[in-house]
């Protein structure tokens, strides 16, 4: 949780929190969200490989300037000849993602690079592989000399520009590169959209660079809902176990919220095609009691804020005055409709969200309903309109709730 955090008013002067993202605790908790996404994407790749790219000093035993400042070029370079020679192995593209993180070494500011690549097929063999004295070896030749805690200085012809070491893709390894692409955090981000952005970055101890498509972790994520849509089931908490992980995972912004609308979109086809919602699907909504966003996300799917503008008159139109059943099924719920929830101020979104849980702790205690009766169905049961339905008091909504 973030020690410093921030709030501002939004255009209707509602106040909103949210994390300062510099604080110790933000930077613990991005480094942790990338861990897992990297073990994750590792899941759904047939290799990974985890290398240091360094730079050779010049003739006269100088820095080159590549070692002085972090220069991105050569690992563009790099990545590009790697992608070329694994498309005339495969004939294929786009199956190749990285995280690169630069560092400047602490004692000698010594700029080097450490790298996570993720394939769909291997990669490690194509190229030439040599030794420190430039000798052929072996492209799967482990990283470290056996025994010890040395590693091999090796080449790879994608990189001219010094030796490259590589280690066992695991947890603790990707937690090692990672820390260094948040090294020099504090900085960058206080240097955000100003002259000295870029010298910040280029000058400062860490320099971070990933895939974005589709970004880190998500083939995981897609075909974690792939699974759960097939089975017409819910995780009961948004905390997802990534295969040798040892912690869980908190999808964080797009990310979370596509796993929100999956989510909502396998309990909306559930309820179409047997008018229940998934096994767990209560349990996954007490787990989000204390997020409105998560919440919402969860119940609503994503709300496009240009479209379905509500007009109560037409709306009403459309249903037809003789319609009670309907207007009873679409305003006696516990949840109110789309267009409700659309429309209220964030002030009465709360409140309502605040009511939901009121209710679901009533429907707990309750010691009279039905055994089986899920939640919805004890809500509907009292027979009332929603009291934060907006057409509560037209004529037609009071009509069809007295019938």
């Amino acid at each position: 949780m973030c020690s410093n955090p921030q709030t501002a008013n939004d255009d209707n002067g509602n106040q909103l929190t949210f994390a300062c993202r510099v604080c110790n605790d933000c930077i613990t908790a991005r480094k942790n969200d990338w861990i897992a996404r990297g073990m994750a994407e590792m899941a759904t790749s047939q290799q990974t490989l985890v290398i240091n790219l360094t730079y050779r000093n010049n003739p006269d035993e100088t820095l080159p300037d590549a070692a002085k400042a972090f220069r991105y070029s050569d690992v563009q370079r790099f990545l590009k000849h790697l992608r070329e020679r694994y498309y005339d192995e495969y004939h294929t593209r786009n199956e190749l993602r990285y995280v690169i993180a630069g560092e400047r070494g602490s004692q000698k500011g010594r700029v080097h690079w450490h790298m996570i690549i993720w394939g769909d097929r291997p990669f490690k063999h194509l190229g030439q592989w040599r030794d420190e004295k430039f000798r052929s070896i072996p492209a799967n030749r482990p990283g470290k000399i056996p025994g010890t805690n040395v590693y091999y200085r090796d080449h790879w012809s994608f990189w001219p520009h010094g030796h490259v070491t590589t280690d066992e893709p695991t947890q603790g390894t990707l937690a090692y590169v990672l820390k260094y692409a948040l090294k020099d955090q504090f900085n960058i981000v206080k240097s955000a959209g100003t002259m000295r952005e870029a010298k910040a970055e280029n000058h400062g101890a860490s320099y971070f660079r990933m895939s974005k498509v589709p970004p880190i972790g998500f083939r995981w994520l897609e075909k974690r809902c792939d699974e759960w849509e097939a089975k017409e089931v819910v995780p009961v908490t948004l905390q997802l176990k990534v295969p040798e992980y040892s912690g869980y995972w908190w999808p964080k912004a797009k990310q979370r919220e596509y796993l929100l609308q999956r989510l909502h979109i396998i309990n909306q086809k559930r309820n179409e095609k047997y008018r229940r919602d998934c096994p767990q699907w209560d349990a996954l909504l007490a787990s989000v009691c204390d997020s409105e966003k998560d919440w919402e996300g969860l119940q609503y799917g994503q709300i496009e804020e240009e479209k379905d503008l509500f007009d109560k008159w037409e709306w009403q139109n459309r249903l037809g005055e003789k319609h009670a059943p309907r207007i009873r099924e679409r305003c006696g719920g516990a949840l109110i409709c789309r267009h409700c929830w659309h429309h209220q101020t964030r002030k009465e979104r709360f409140a309502y969200w605040r009511w939901w849980q009121d209710q679901t702790a009533q429907y707990v205690t309750d010691t009279t309903s039905p055994e089986h009766q899920t939640f919805k169905q004890w809500y509907r049961a009292k027979r009332a309109i929603n009291p934060f339905c907006l057409q509560k008091d037209e004529p037609e909504q009071q009509s069809a709730f007295c019938a």
